[in-house]
C-alpha cells in the first residue's frame, strides 16, 4: 500500500501571478481544449486555488478551498451536528480581493466564504479570447462523435490531444521570478 504524497505547495503571490497571467495574457493554440479551468494549486496557507475562465456573465472566477477540511460533531438544536471545524476566515475573501486589486485586477463580486470550506471571487475583466475559445471548443464536443465523452479508451483522442495542447499556468516561472527577486538577482 502506497502512502499518499503531499502536493507541491506555493506562496499565494506565485499562484495568483501564474493564474492571472494564464487567464489574461496566455494565447492558447487554436486546437486546444479546456474542460473547467486550471489545475488546482496548493498554497502554504492551507488553501487550494483554482482559476475558471467561464464564470457568471462570462467573467473568470478564482475559487479558494480549504485544502484539508476537518469536520467535528457538535451539539445542535436537534442533536449532534457534523460541522466544518476549519472554515474560511471571516475576512478571507475581502483580503484576497485586496491582494488581487494590488496586483491590478478588479473584483466584480464574491460569494460563499465564511463559514464555508469554499469561496469564489468573480474578476471584473474578461479572460483572453483564446482561453474562452478553448472552453467553447470543449463544450461543443468532438466534431466526429458530437460528444465531450470521447476518450482514448473509446478509440478517440480528440479530448486528450486538445487538452495536451492547452498551455497551463506557468507556476515554475513565477517561482523562479520570486526566488530571483528575493535573492536580488
Amino acid at each position: 500500500m502506497s502512502t499518499p504524497t503531499t502536493p507541491q505547495q506555493y506562496p499565494l503571490q506565485t499562484i495568483l501571478a501564474a493564474g492571472l497571467e494564464w487567464l489574461y495574457d496566455v494565447c492558447q493554440p487554436d486546437d486546444s481544449l479546456l474542460h473547467g479551468g486550471s489545475p488546482t494549486y496548493h498554497c502554504f496557507n492551507g488553501r487550494k486555488y483554482y482559476f475558471a475562465p467561464s464564470g457568471p456573465g462570462g467573467r473568470p472566477v478564482l475559487v479558494v478551498n480549504i485544502a484539508q477540511p476537518r469536520y467535528e460533531d457538535r451539539p445542535g438544536r436537534f442533536g449532534s451536528e457534523h460541522v466544518l471545524a476549519n472554515p474560511l476566515e471571516k475576512t478571507e475573501l475581502e483580503e484576497l480581493t485586496a491582494v488581487l486589486e494590488k496586483m491590478g485586477r478588479r473584483v466584480h463580486r464574491t460569494w460563499n466564504g465564511h463559514p464555508s470550506e469554499t469561496g469564489s471571487v468573480l474578476l471584473e475583466d474578461f479572460p483572453h479570447a483564446s482561453l474562452v475559445s478553448a472552453a467553447f471548443r470543449y463544450r461543443s464536443g468532438c466534431p466526429i462523435h458530437r460528444s465531450v465523452f470521447c476518450s482514448r479508451e473509446k478509440g478517440c483522442s480528440w479530448y486528450a490531444d486538445g487538452h495536451d495542447k492547452l498551455v497551463q499556468p506557468d507556476v515554475a516561472k513565477h517561482v523562479q521570478q520570486q526566488a530571483a527577486t528575493t535573492t536580488g538577482e
